[in-house]
């Protein structure tokens, strides 16, 4: 139980802090729906190549100008480590894997790049730190296009602003 609201109160805080990172907030949409929301046949090409059990899940398909995308992520199974940071997954209209990557919070943006939306991710690095990546597509895949490092002082309220740096994406 204590483990769970951990996780809970982590995710929290990746929020507030890609609010408050150089991407804004407004424009992020966070990925929170069931794959079962999914239609059958793509809920099913999906999971046949993830090989993980549905409940294991949250799924979101948008159409876009180059056609429907599914972002994937899992939560709270094996996929996911200690940290709350759990395997994320972009795939095309074909089911073909366009982005695989580790991300405690995950949102795709208003902008894009060769007709597909931006993505932010946050990966949780520590009670007081997280590192954030912005992924663009490049036509074939979806490739870091600037990373930044998010710290917040141990000694700062909850409200406070976190110090941001850019980094070199890895």
């Amino acid at each position: 139980m204590h483990f769970k609201v951990l996780i809970a109160a982590l995710a929290v805080s990746s929020i507030g802090a890609m609010a408050q990172s150089r991407w804004p907030e407004q424009s992020t949409h966070q990925i929170s729906k069931p794959i079962s929301q999914l239609n059958p046949p793509d809920r099913h090409e999906i999971l046949k190549q993830l090989q993980i059990v549905a409940s294991q899940l949250r799924a979101e398909a948008i159409d876009q100008p180059n056609g429907r995308t599914f972002f994937v992520q899992s939560y709270g199974n094996e996929l996911c480590g200690a940290a709350g940071n759990c395997s994320f997954w972009v795939f095309d209209r074909s089911h073909r894997i366009l982005l695989d990557t580790i991300a405690q919070t995950a949102g795709y943006l208003s902008t894009s790049h060769d007709g597909r939306n931006d993505i932010l991710t946050a990966e949780h690095a520590s009670a007081f730190e997280q590192e954030e990546t912005l992924w663009q597509f490049d036509g074939k895949h979806y490739k870091r296009s600037a990373c930044t490092d998010v710290k917040y002082s141990e000694l700062a309220s909850k409200h406070a602003h976190p110090r941001i740096t850019s980094i070199p994406c890895r």
